[in-house]
């Protein structure tokens, strides 16, 4: 599936598009976090539609292959509500893993080492999460991190980066298959009255 061609021809375009006959328009402007509260709504909409086409080619796609998990890896797109909750098909297992190039919650989006960088970080590093709603905002699974020296550039810290990425992203999808990854939703209560409340992944110990 060529998922920029798609939502390219259609995003010019949008009364040529044929959005498929589970698309709820309303429903999924609810549920999305890519887009903040001020973003024109006509913006949205077409954002929201243009990829629930390619979306739905793509995973047309992947239901010819039976899978426990999706990981993603330099796929550079955000995916919507409409895909993630039909691969979450089980709320309680999430099964749409990614790898960021930074220590989030800092620096989401797609330059997360060059924004290390720029800021002047002391320590730099990647995040393997689950995707949700939001920019990289899904609970964290697992972590590296490396400091940064005074003789790194941007190139070398991308370059370590990498290094990390490569051993981290095997042991997160190793734990999810052993069964050792469980989410659960966690409150805090803070001054003033107020609530935070996130999901996390709880790792149990190697059998």
């Amino acid at each position: 599936v060529d998922y920029r061609a798609v939502v390219k021809a259609f995003r010019g375009n949008p009364g040529a598009a044929v959005l498929p006959a589970d698309f709820r328009l309303e429903e999924i402007r609810a549920k999305q976090g890519l887009l903040g509260v001020a973003a024109d709504p006509e913006r949205v909409d077409a954002f929201l539609t243009s990829r629930a086409i390619a979306e739905a080619a793509l995973l047309a796609a992947i239901r010819e292959i039976p899978y426990e998990l999706i990981a993603l890896a330099g796929f550079m797109r955000t995916l919507t509500p409409y895909f993630i909750d039909r691969v979450n098909t089980d709320r309680a297992t999430l099964r749409l893993m990614n790898i960021h190039p930074a220590l989030l919650p800092a620096f989401p989006g797609t330059d997360g080492y060059g924004d290390t960088w720029r800021y002047g970080c002391k320590v730099a590093g990647c995040t393997v999460h689950f995707v949700d709603y939001g920019e990289d905002t899904g609970p964290i699974i697992g972590q590296r991190a490396f400091p940064i020296r005074e003789e790194d550039t941007l190139e070398t810290i991308r370059r370590r980066g990498l290094e990390q990425e490569w051993e981290l992203y095997p042991e997160c999808i190793q734990r999810f298959a052993e069964g050792r990854l469980r989410t659960e939703r966690v409150v805090h209560e803070l001054a003033g009255g107020r609530r935070f409340e996130r999901s996390v992944v709880r790792i149990a110990p190697a059998a």
